[in-house]
């Protein structure tokens, strides 16, 4: 009777376990209005470039009145996003199944030699791409900025493959 019940204990914990590690990778942020047409009006856009050879070739949506991270924009703009097991929330691994499952197991963080996505930004100040030197997590990205990512083949580097489409930032004053 005890091994039973310590049994069941132990599945369920394990059970625990597993839901917490899947809702750890889901940013809890109020989702608000976010749309892929008009992105110039006290918004935040991301840009997801899928990388060299892929269709589509970019998506781009705005996050109206967002405040967080750049982690935290994903789920504002309806991007699926998934970290890696070692960073759930620190390291992007995928991008809307890109790379795909089949490929890339996410585990640990993938390096150049395997491909990865790369993160930028661009500000009113400074209208052109820049190769972030922070985290998503950790970047907070303000109205009329651009958030991009680009997924980088092997040997392929940020400072040389930005996202392919040129921002267009602005400022919200």
């Amino acid at each position: 009777m005890s091994r039973i019940r310590l049994r069941t204990v132990l599945i369920a914990l394990l059970a625990l376990v597993a839901i917490g590690g899947l809702i750890s990778r889901v940013p809890n942020v109020d989702l608000g209005f976010y749309s892929s047409k008009d992105c110039s009006v006290q918004s935040t856009t991301l840009l997801v470039d899928f990388g060299t050879g892929a269709t589509p070739r970019s998506s781009l949506r705005c996050a109206s009145n967002f405040s967080g991270t750049g982690w935290q924009l994903f789920a504002a703009t309806g991007f699926r996003v998934e970290g890696t097991s070692q960073y759930p929330t620190g390291f992007v691994c995928r991008i809307e199944q890109v790379p795909a499952p089949s490929s890339d197991t996410c585990l640990n963080t993938p390096g150049a030699k395997t491909g990865h996505w790369a993160y930028f930004y661009a500000t009113a100040a400074s209208p052109i791409w820049h190769y972030s030197l922070q985290g998503a997590g950790i970047r907070k990205p303000a109205c009329g900025n651009w958030d991009g990512w680009r997924f980088l083949l092997p040997d392929e580097a940020p400072a040389t493959n930005p996202p392919r489409q040129e921002p267009k930032p602005y400022s919200c004053k």
